[in-house]
């Protein structure tokens, strides 16, 4: 999987993850941040704690600060996501 950050400025960062078929990003979470995924090519699964879901070319997904989130390219051509953080105060 590649990873680029392509935009890093006060409270929020972009990065375009790349995956080939077969990879995967492992349930993980954010803390202090909303987080919005769009799939910009491809497709696959996206994983949260509650349930896994396929993902296509044009999907955005948006998981809150308590939640986990993973990705996984089961398919045979590349899976492209692109991830906004935005960084919340804690309440």
């Amino acid at each position: 999987m590649a990873k680029e950050i392509v935009f890093k400025k006060n409270n929020c960062k972009a990065v375009v993850f790349n995956f080939s078929p077969g990879q995967s990003l492992p349930l993980h979470d954010h803390p202090f941040t909303q987080t919005f995924a769009l799939v910009v090519s491809g497709e696959g699964l996206c994983y949260t704690e509650d349930k896994n879901f396929p993902i296509k070319e044009g999907d955005l997904i948006q998981c809150g600060p308590t939640e986990k989130i993973g990705f996984e390219n089961n398919s045979s051509s590349n899976l492209s996501v692109y991830v906004t953080l935005v960084y919340i105060e804690e309440n």
